[in-house]
């Protein structure tokens, strides 16, 4: 696995557990813009008749947001690979980037974990790989 996709995972991985909160603040921005200095004392009156068609425009927005797609395909391909693992492999994955502290050393892992850190690097490995060929990365 090439270094910077290796490093992408890692990323993905910190962030894991703060993707609903991304998401959700994201579906926040499309529905509610910022609309800096609209001035609607401007020009004639306004249309009597004319409908209003904004939270249709809001909905599609929604449904076409390219971040919010990836957002949620990150989190759905993360979530099947660690459905899928077993529960050493999910222990490595959690101590190393699903806690609030510093990142610990593989070393450190092992000595919590007892197992041994090449066998940590193994399972690492294996589990990154699975979370790039569901991203698409690696074929």
């Amino acid at each position: 696995m090439k270094s910077g996709v290796f490093k992408h995972i890692e990323e993905i991985l910190q962030d894991y557990p703060r993707l609903p909160a991304y998401i959700q603040e994201r579906r926040q921005e499309l529905l509610n813009p910022y609309h800096a200095g609209h001035d609607e004392n401007v020009g004639g009156g306004k249309i009597q008749f004319k409908y209003d068609e904004s939270t249709a425009y809001k909905a599609i927005d929604l449904m076409a947001d390219r971040e919010i797609k990836g957002l949620e395909k990150t989190q759905r391909a993360v979530a099947y690979c660690l459905d899928r693992t077993d529960a050493e492999t999910m222990a490595i994955i959690n101590e190393l980037y699903f806690k609030a502290q510093p990142k610990p050393s593989l070393q450190a892992v092992s000595m919590r974990l007892n197992i041994s850190r090449p066998v940590i690097g193994r399972k690492r490995q294996l589990f990154f790989e699975a979370i790039g060929k569901e991203l698409g990365y690696l074929y």
